[in-house]
Order: C-alpha cells, then structure tokens, then sequence
C-alpha cells in the first residue's frame, strides 16, 4: 500500500512539473512578444504616426487601449469551444495588443518630444 502511494505522489509532482514548465514557457513567450513590441512601437516616430492625429490622439489609440480587454474576455468565455490552435494563436495576438497598449506609456515621456505645448 505504501509503494502505491509512493508511486502516486511521484507521478502527481512529476505531472505538476510538466504543466508549471509549459505554463511558464508559454508566459514567458508571451512577454518576449509584448516586450519586443512595446520596446519597437514606443518611439516617438511611431507614436506620431499612428497614435497622434492633428495635434490629438487617434481612434487607433483607444483601439489598442481597449482591445486586450475584449480579446482577454474573448478568450475566457469561448475557451471551452474552441480548439488549442485557435487558443494560441488568440493567445500570442493577446500579447501582441498587450504589447501596443504597453508601448502608450512610452508615449508620456515622449510627448514633450512630439509637441511641447503639453508640458
């Protein structure tokens, strides 16, 4: 009875290391992708190209702003009807947005840059 115990509690944290490894490569992933993209949008030529429209801030800002909130909530309600490629790709597009959304706080610091009459 004992060594089945034992062999129980030895497959169980053997499970629990192989899902916390992927669990982790797979965040860790994701935060290459939004950190990649938040580093690569946050300049200020990107920022006044995509992010300001006459000497305000364009639709597209608040696209990016409010887009990982709905794909996030996307995900959590359809995560049970759709297959895990879909998932991933949903997942890595989630990181991609959260990447943009990040690369607006560059846009703080960089707006005495792009026009000065704000400071």
């Amino acid at each position: 009875m004992s060594n089945t115990l034992d062999n129980n509690n030895a497959l169980t944290a053997a499970a629990s290391r192989a899902f916390f490894r992927s669990v982790y490569t797979y965040m860790f992933g994701a935060l290459g992708i939004s950190g990649i993209i938040a580093y690569t949008a946050g300049t200020p030529e990107f920022m006044n190209t995509y992010f300001i429209s006459n000497g305000g801030i364009s639709p597209l800002f608040w696209v990016v702003i409010f887009a990982p909130v709905g794909l996030g909530l996307l995900i959590q309600m359809a995560y049970n009807k759709l297959s895990l490629g879909v998932l991933t790709l949903l997942f890595i597009a989630y990181s991609a947005l959260m990447g943009l959304s990040l690369s607006t706080i560059f846009l703080v610091y960089a707006m005495e840059q792009l026009h000065p009459h704000f400071s």
